[in-house]
């Protein structure tokens, strides 16, 4: 503690406790950084030659429940083995 006080003063810790009052919790960052990963190694294998990104209807919504993101992805999984099914 000593240390930090050495390095801010109160006006800065006092800006960095709010910061971390508004920030969303860690789980959320990581999706956003696990997104962007995502969307880049897309577009590598699209420029490698591989299948070009298609991204759609992908926001971020911070006050869903696992079990909506559940709900979709098996909605989502039945719609890729139906065209596969019919493709």
């Amino acid at each position: 503690m000593k240390t930090l006080q050495q390095i801010l003063d109160a006006r800065d810790f006092a800006n960095w406790a709010a910061y971390l009052q508004i920030e969303p919790p860690i789980e959320e960052r990581l999706d956003r950084l696990m997104a962007i990963i995502g969307l880049l190694i897309t577009r590598i294998e699209a420029t490698l030659g591989g299948r070009p990104p298609h991204i759609g209807n992908k926001l971020i919504e911070w006050d869903k429940r696992p079990e909506d993101e559940q709900l979709e992805f098996a909605q989502w999984l039945q719609t890729i083995i139906g065209g596969l099914k019919n493709g």
